[in-house]
């Protein structure tokens, strides 16, 4: 057993081993290696055996072990696609409930989350679980995609939003990587171990889709533009770079709302003059403010963006 001291020393118990971190490193990556071994012996077994010949497989009294069905058995490949697609609503709710539950944390103010739709009430049952407010459609199914709104993500701070940002896609890989190491560990079987490793691939997939920066909203919930955690997290990364107004440039820009989005700009060019994207969203928040004026049979305002895009346009370029 080890203790450690006031002064921070580590003592040792008479008689202990002391196992160095390579030692744990080693013995990680021998389990990692059985793990795999067994997920590719099941798969060789069941391509070759007949669909009506039991699987032989490790005795154990006290753990109960999941058994493939005949169709599984004689098609392996397909439960790896199959299981994957079945554990996706679950991936959802884990990934969401991460986005919540940092939120409620930080906050202490009520938080919606969206199971199925992108925030349509409309065809959603409601419930509520405390501070969380659970949005879902009736067919679990349906549950490939999602939506978390915090109510006052806008007042967080750099770490809080990095923190609300990040637990969200990595719950689910963390839950199901416990499970899958936890399913090799304590014997559960090889078809047990496809499962989770099912469950593993889909929330991997989940994190890598979710990572990917998408510049379009996904939804726009009581006037405000909500991203994908990809695009979020290159927001909050260039935040310190960037003036507070040209956030909120590109929010209203997000909405279309181009006249706001000029205004919000023009303030962050006056405060860092020679950065080129700020010029370049003003040029197009111009360009585009005078098109709806336009649309709108205002062609005096029309003119005066076109004119001031006129004049920018050798600056951008």
């Amino acid at each position: 057993m080890l203790t450690i001291s006031v002064s921070g020393r580590v003592s040792r118990a008479p008689g202990t081993r002391v196992v160095a971190p390579s030692e744990h490193l080693r013995r990680l990556m021998s389990l990692l290696t059985r793990t795999i071994q067994s997920a590719l012996r099941f798969l060789a077994q069941t391509s070759s055996a007949p669909t009506n010949v039991a699987l032989a497989r490790p005795e154990c009294r006290y753990i109960y072990k999941l058994k493939p069905p005949p169709l599984i058995q004689s098609h392996p490949w397909i439960s790896i696609f199959l299981i994957g697609f079945a554990m996706r609503p679950v991936v959802i709710l884990l990934h969401l409930l991460g986005h919540a539950i940092t939120a409620i944390a930080i906050t202490n103010q009520k938080t919606t989350i969206y199971l199925g739709s992108y925030g349509d009430q409309q065809k959603s049952a409601k419930v509520n679980i405390g501070l969380l407010e659970i949005w879902f459609t009736v067919i679990p199914v349906l549950w490939q995609s999602g939506l978390c709104v915090p109510t006052d993500k806008i007042l967080m701070k750099f770490d809080q939003k990095l923190s609300y940002t990040l637990v969200g896609p990595l719950l689910p890989v963390v839950i199901s990587g416990v499970l899958l190491l936890g399913s090799a560990v304590m014997g559960l079987g090889e078809y047990t171990v496809i499962v989770m490793s099912a469950f593993f691939g889909a929330a991997l997939l989940d994190l890598v889709v979710n990572f990917t920066p998408v510049s379009t909203p996904v939804a726009v919930i009581d006037n405000r533009a909500l991203f994908n955690d990809g695009y979020t997290l290159k927001l909050l990364l260039t935040q310190k770079q960037y003036p507070t107004e040209f956030f909120v440039g590109i929010e209203e820009f997000s909405k279309h709302e181009y006249v706001s989005a000029a205004r919000h700009f023009e303030k962050a060019a006056r405060m860092m003059p020679q950065k080129e994207v700020i010029l370049r969203n003003l040029l197009a928040s111009y360009q585009n403010a005078g098109d709806v004026c336009k649309s709108l049979d205002d062609n005096n305002a029309a003119e005066r963006y076109y004119l001031k895009a006129k004049q920018l346009t050798p600056t951008v370029d």
